[in-house]
C-alpha cells in the first residue's frame, strides 16, 4: 500500500508543492521498480502500478480521521497518480 511513496524520495516538496525535474528518469525510482516486479511476470506489472495508484489515493485522500484534503493536496495527489504512471506505465 505504501510503494507508491517511492515518489518521495525521487520528488522534492517545496512548502507543499511537489518540483518534479522535467524529462528526467530517477536511477532511484527505475531501481527500486525493476527490484518490486523481479517476480512478477510481465502480464501483472500494470497491476502492480494500479495498486501503487490505489494506495496512493487511499493514503492521501481517505485518510481515517483526518480532515477533508485541501485543494494544494488534491493537486499534489493527481500530479502523484501522473508521475507513477509516466514513470512506470512504460516498463509494465
Amino acid at each position: 500500500m505504501n510503494t507508491y511513496q517511492i515518489r518521495l524520495f525521487c520528488v522534492l516538496n517545496r512548502r507543499g508543492v511537489d518540483d518534479v525535474p522535467d524529462g528526467t528518469v530517477d536511477p532511484i525510482a527505475f531501481a527500486f521498480w525493476e527490484g518490486l516486479t523481479s517476480a512478477i511476470r510481465d502480464v501483472h506489472k500494470g497491476a502492480a502500478l494500479d495498486a501503487m495508484g490505489i494506495g496512493l489515493i487511499l493514503i492521501q485522500v481517505f485518510w481515517e480521521g483526518a480532515p477533508l484534503p485541501a485543494a494544494g493536496m488534491m493537486k499534489n495527489t493527481i500530479e502523484r497518480l501522473d508521475w507513477l504512471e509516466k514513470m512506470y506505465r512504460p516498463l509494465c
